[in-house]
């Protein structure tokens, strides 16, 4: 079995459905294997969110020109690509995605703007 056919192989075996947004195109529906062991907490800046992180591998055949400003959609959530890295045989992207989370307990607008 060759290198694309086992990609493949994989999306299908462990692939699940999200929703792919081109930044300058229309979403479509395809099937990626998420990698939701690879969410990681980060404190933003400001105190009020944390970043989370997770990994994204789609098929080169179905994403053929990924960009930094595209974004996806599983879980219900929004996410952003942030990195962008071929498999090993050229036949697959592996997305680095993230979304920032509201962690901030007090009513919106209560840590103003600092100096």
């Amino acid at each position: 079995m060759d290198c694309a056919a086992m990609t493949a192989a994989n999306a299908e075996t462990f692939g699940e459905t999200i929703t792919y947004s081109p930044y300058d195109g229309e979403a479509s529906v395809i099937t990626a294997i998420v990698n939701r062991a690879e969410y990681q907490d980060e404190d933003a800046d400001d105190g009020t969110h944390i970043i989370k992180r997770a990994t994204v591998t789609v098929q080169s055949i179905v994403v053929a020109d990924p960009h930094l400003k595209d974004r996806t959609t599983f879980d219900d959530e929004e996410w952003s690509v942030y990195s962008i890295l071929p498999n090993g045989s050229g036949d697959a992207w592996i997305l680095g995605v993230k979304r920032a989370v509201s962690i901030e307990q007090s009513r919106p607008g209560y840590r103003r703007r600092r100096r």
